[in-house]
């Protein structure tokens, strides 16, 4: 059965990273490349498996766990670079790598700090039903780490998905996700400590073993049926994530968002450049080079995304029961429904009524 199903895992891994691969874009690349790294790794390892159910591994099977740890950081990397322009390694994951790393050249060398154990596995390809456990310290500090690091990936990610002020159908959708793919990750671990600290030389080996084995399968079996999940995403470049300006920008721009907001000027359907001036005392080159190098790019971004905001917020409250989306454009600030409708399903994924009908 672990045959099978590694194999079966192969080929969904191939097919997934070719799908991803012809997905990329000059908008999705950034954090599209670091999640096919992700699967790389993964891959590696379903392959280095295979070699060791048949007894064709050159090297240490526990090799697997430098390249598991590895395929981590590359997950850290994907979450990273979804809500922020530049992505890096925390100096915290990067020691982590480290120490695993000088744990397994000094075990494979002999030198440990803790002794060998001899359990008893009947798993099917250890044909005298032992298992020497030379790299202790080494496994024994990759779990401690691989769950650190997981925790860290997941507050990473939620911490950005927080601060998006639009969540669309599509981002809501990948969040469920992503949380999902964590969450399946987060068992396969900790059943393998399971088995390996409290189920030794139990008949339960076996069962769990293979539990583990169609859960490593369920990992990637949505997106290999659904590879569009990843593809479709924008950098959700409406998130406040780190912009290019100074401090004085800084202090502009949100300035320039508080009397944009508590005056509600964007739903002037002529608000304009020159208005802007006139409400905040800058001039036209300081809001264009502010709004350029924001997350929104241009003035006309920035006014849209605030009109969509409103009027998702009354749709929320009941809008559209007692009136019609044309008028909810008027209100919104639009002189024509169809840019409307083109700017709502642009920035939430879907038409307003299809909207209004997910949320009842």
């Amino acid at each position: 059965m672990k045959v099978t199903i590694s194999l079966l895992l192969m080929v969904f891994l191939i097919v997934l990273v070719i799908h991803l691969r012809n997905s990329k874009t000059k908008q999705n690349k950034g954090y599209l490349s670091y999640f096919v790294a992700h699967i790389i790794f993964n891959l590696v390892i379903n392959f280095l498996g295979l070699l060791s159910l048949g007894n064709f591994l050159p090297f240490p099977i526990e090799t697997t766990l430098l390249i598991k740890y590895l395929g981590l950081l590359y997950l850290y990397l994907f979450a990273e670079t979804i809500f922020r322009n530049k992505s890096r390694f925390p100096k915290i994951l990067a020691t982590f790598c480290l120490i695993i790393l000088v744990l397994f050249v000094l075990n494979h060398f002999g030198f440990r700090f803790l002794e060998p154990k001899f359990y008893d596995r009947n798993f099917s390809y250890i044909e005298n039903g032992t298992l020497t456990l030379y790299y202790r310290d080494y496994a024994i500090s990759f779990v401690i780490f691989s769950l650190i690091t997981m925790l860290i990936i997941l507050k990473r990610f939620l911490d950005g998905y927080k601060k998006l002020e639009i969540k669309t159908t599509k981002i809501i959708l990948f969040r469920n996700w992503f949380i999902m793919y964590w969450s399946v990750i987060t068992l396969n671990l900790s059943l393998s400590i399971i088995i390996a600290v409290l189920l030794k030389g139990s008949v339960m080996n076996e069962f769990f073993s293979n539990i583990i084995q169609v859960l490593y399968l369920s990992e990637f079996l949505f997106l290999t049926l659904s590879p569009k999940t990843l593809s479709y995403l924008p950098k959700l470049s409406h998130s406040k994530q780190e912009l290019k300006l100074n401090k004085q920008e800084h202090e502009n721009y949100g300035y320039l968002k508080t009397i944009l907001v508590s005056k509600l000027l964007f739903l002037d359907p002529n608000f304009s450049l020159s208005k802007m001036v006139f409400h905040t005392n800058l001039n036209e080159p300081q809001i264009r080079e502010i709004l350029n190098h924001s997350e929104f790019g241009n003035f006309n971004s920035f006014v849209n995304f605030y009109r969509i905001k409103y009027a998702t917020t009354r749709i929320d409250n009941g809008y559209l029961e007692k009136h019609t989306i044309n008028s909810l454009s008027k209100e919104c600030g639009y002189n024509s429904h169809q840019t409307f409708f083109r700017v709502f399903k642009k920035l939430i994924g879907v038409t307003p009524l299809a909207y209004s009908l997910k949320i009842k």
